[in-house]
């Protein structure tokens, strides 16, 4: 497989939560992840969803550098305690899907 996008669900009626967008290290940089990106927030408007958040870990440049690129706004870091144990420190992020 050489790209996932993950759509986590519903955190209520208005909002979508994305999990994750991987590509393969070799295919970064070529549009793809924007693409597969703006093709689900075309999505999402059609099903009248008016924003969409995603979780970044706070170390992740590259991740977080994606999402701002793309329009997504931080609006809060947080840290959580994983199942296994460890502690993550979070950036969680939004964008407004209706315009």
């Amino acid at each position: 497989m050489r790209w996932l996008l993950h759509l986590k669900g519903r955190k209520d009626k208005r909002t979508a939560e994305l999990g994750r967008i991987f590509l393969v290290p070799e295919k970064t940089g070529k549009g793809i992840g924007t693409h597969l990106l703006i093709k689900t927030v075309d999505a999402l408007r059609r099903e009248n969803f008016s924003k969409l958040t995603v979780k970044a870990g706070k170390d992740e440049t590259l991740a977080r550098k994606f999402y701002e690129k793309n329009g997504f706004k931080l609006v809060e870091e947080t840290c959580v305690q994983a199942p296994w144990g460890r502690q993550l420190n979070l950036a969680v992020y939004e964008l407004k899907v209706k315009n």
